[in-house]
């Protein structure tokens, strides 16, 4: 038998007593646990969404961006659109003759390495200049005009300043009844 002397609340507790201060502290420890892997799992959320709003701006700058380029694109729309409009208005005011075939017929004869400067219409004529890097070129482009049915002679031909094997040409064609 065993006899226990000391006093109450020094005497060690039975064991199947609950001990009330450590359970406060374990549940301490473990609600401060959670709410330490809340905290962190919030910063990690937060910094996920300052990365997706930083992206969003730089997105947002990119499509202005190009916003930007899209209205002068269409501004440079608008003026060709004027310009076509003029030339339009121009060709439906003049009396020329020549169909835009012939305008057509003209661009099919130029060989390669011939490129044209100006192409002058007129009810009975055509003046053609430009440049070509060989001079057969330029025969070549008299030949072609002349199997389209047009009386052509390379009115002046000379080496032009521009480059040292460019040729400059004009040539006057007349379509042939």
């Amino acid at each position: 038998m065993r006899i226990n002397l000391l006093p109450v609340n020094e005497r060690p507790l039975k064991q199947s007593s609950i001990r009330w201060d450590f359970l406060v502290v374990f549940f301490g420890v473990v609600l401060l646990l959670a709410v330490n892997l809340f905290a962190y799992f919030q910063s990690i959320r937060i910094e996920a969404l300052q990365q997706d709003y930083e992206n969003l701006l730089s997105y947002k700058s990119l499509l202005l961006e190009q916003q930007r380029q899209i209205v002068q694109i269409q501004n440079a729309n608008q003026e060709l659109r004027t310009r076509i409009d003029y030339y339009e208005q121009i060709l439906a005011n003049s009396k020329l003759v020549l169909p835009s075939e012939e305008l057509a017929l003209v661009i099919a004869s130029v060989p390669e390495q011939v490129w044209l400067e100006t192409v002058e219409l007129s009810s009975t004529s055509i003046a053609v200049s430009g440049y070509a890097a060989e001079s057969p070129s330029i025969t070549m482009f008299l030949q072609n005009l002349i199997h389209h049915g047009y009386d052509a002679e390379v009115d002046k031909i000379e080496q032009s300043s521009i480059g040292g094997r460019l040729f400059s040409f004009t040539i006057n064609a007349q379509r042939r009844d």
